[in-house]
């Protein structure tokens, strides 16, 4: 991978940008049940459906082999909210100053478990970004060898 994504900032933009893919995801679902069933737009928009959604999961896998289990999760929060801005950009659905506060106890709780997560850690490791596992997944002590 490159040298950008080994970087803190890197990680974390590499994480937002599948979170966000996989809000695509859910625009295309709604895009999708637009159409009849036996429509070949409604079945193409469902393979793309499904095309995005193994794209994200690659990228995903990845994520997950440079972060915290705990981390990777919280963050995946914000796919409400990208949720929530696609509907307003794309669908015209209404906002309300409760889907601001919502949003922002979100972002709260993604900084509270996030932060918290690199207190937890302790170790010769940097706290917030982790090396893949190798080895055996069973063995603790083979995987800080490796």
């Amino acid at each position: 991978m490159s040298g950008f994504l080994m970087t803190k900032a890197g990680t974390y933009g590499a994480l937002h940008a599948a979170i966000l893919l996989y809000s695509v995801s859910s625009v295309v679902a709604k895009l999708a049940s637009a159409h009849s069933f036996r429509s070949w737009h409604f079945w193409g928009l469902v393979a793309l459906e499904v095309l995005v959604l193994a794209i994200y999961a690659i990228f995903w896998q990845q994520m997950l082999k440079r972060l915290p289990l705990t981390t990777a999760y919280a963050n995946r929060a914000m796919a409400i909210i990208w949720t929530f801005i696609a509907g307003l950009l794309f669908f015209g659905e209404s906002f309300r100053w409760q889907n601001l506060a919502g949003m922002a106890l979100l972002i709260g709780g993604i900084y509270l478990v996030v932060t918290s997560d690199g207190q937890q850690n302790t170790g010769d490791r940097d706290n917030s970004i982790h090396r893949p596992v190798s080895g055996n997944i069973a063995d603790p002590v083979e995987n800080e060898r490796g």
